[in-house]
């Protein structure tokens, strides 16, 4: 590939770096309640969601939030579940239990979760802002542990999380494998394109361990992306996938984190 054509070849570089912070409580694991919910419950006697402080761990919006759900609850003779929801809130405020939209201040992120109906009466009672952390369809414990990444909103200080169900009161821990949440800063992104041949190019990116992402490319930056590849397991090093440039007047990559 000659100069003139190799100056043609773009690269998106993608830094998205959030304020520096002091993190020495990071990673914190959470006990989750299993009986208590934050959305609307109908003749259930639920607990209330308690709301994580977020400044508390010097989680600030912009931080990339790794949330990981372990251990699970028991919601019925022999039946166990990890299933686990969240919503960011801007404050601590959760109302009364027989309302909707329990949380006033919700900021919608990540993979968004349809919620209810209730147990009885079959009342509606999603929150369009919460999402999915674990989806609860495993084999019987010990389950394996799988994270999510989130970048946290604008606004948000304040995190719900609770289980994943239709009736709470009945919900109990599990002694063996206590319900809780794991909570771990991710790292920024930061592409970096070399030529390998004059056909190809290394795209290669610092990763989190236990990441899934995936590489994707276009011929302009704001957007027609297509997948590159399988997604790519991160190792907490760099990684990278080599891509064919042959006929490409000019590309833009981007990673996406894989849930």
């Amino acid at each position: 590939m000659n100069a003139k054509k190799l100056l043609r070849f773009s690269t998106l570089i993608v830094a998205l770096s959030g304020p520096c912070i002091e993190a020495q409580t990071l990673p914190a694991e959470i006990p989750v309640n299993p009986r208590a919910a934050y959305v609307l419950v109908n003749n259930d006697p639920a607990d209330n969601t308690a709301p994580i402080d977020l400044g508390f761990f010097g989680i600030a919006p912009g931080h990339i939030l790794r949330l990981t759900a372990l251990g699970d609850f028991n919601y019925g003779p022999g039946y166990f579940s990890d299933a686990m929801t969240a919503v960011f809130s801007s404050n601590s405020v959760l109302l009364a239990k027989s309302l909707p939209n329990r949380v006033p201040g919700a900021i919608a992120a990540g993979t968004p979760i349809p919620t209810g109906p209730t147990y009885f009466g079959n009342l509606a009672n999603d929150i369009p802002e919460d999402f999915l952390i674990q989806t609860g369809l495993q084999p019987p414990p010990p389950f394996s542990t799988t994270n999510i990444s989130v970048r946290v909103p604008q606004g948000a200080a304040f995190l719900f999380v609770a289980a994943s169900d239709s009736l709470f009161y009945d919900n109990s821990d599990d002694p063996a494998y206590p319900f809780r949440i794991r909570l771990e800063l991710g790292t920024d992104t930061t592409l970096q394109v070399s030529m390998v041949t004059p056909d190809s190019a290394l795209i290669s990116w610092n990763s989190d361990s236990n990441q899934l992402y995936q590489l994707q490319s276009s011929s302009f930056p704001t957007g027609g992306w297509t997948n590159l590849s399988v997604p790519l397991l991160g190792t907490g090093a760099v990684i990278g996938i080599t891509n064919s440039v042959i006929g490409q007047e000019r590309s833009f990559y981007r990673t996406v984190r894989v849930p």
